[in-house]
């Protein structure tokens, strides 16, 4: 029988999706007591325009 992931798989899960979701930006994590309590995303968007 499969066990459900642990929290950590689940945490590292979260993080490793909002890395993969943008193409710059910023993923900012916020620990208390020694517990990650906020995963934070900044997302810049590129605009490139060609003379």
């Amino acid at each position: 029988m499969d066990q459900p992931p642990s929290p950590t798989v689940k945490l590292l899960d979260r993080i490793l999706a909002a890395i993969g979701s943008m193409d710059y930006g910023v993923i900012e994590i916020v620990v208390h007591n020694k517990e990650v309590v906020q995963i934070e995303k900044k997302e810049k968007i590129r605009i490139f325009n060609k003379k």
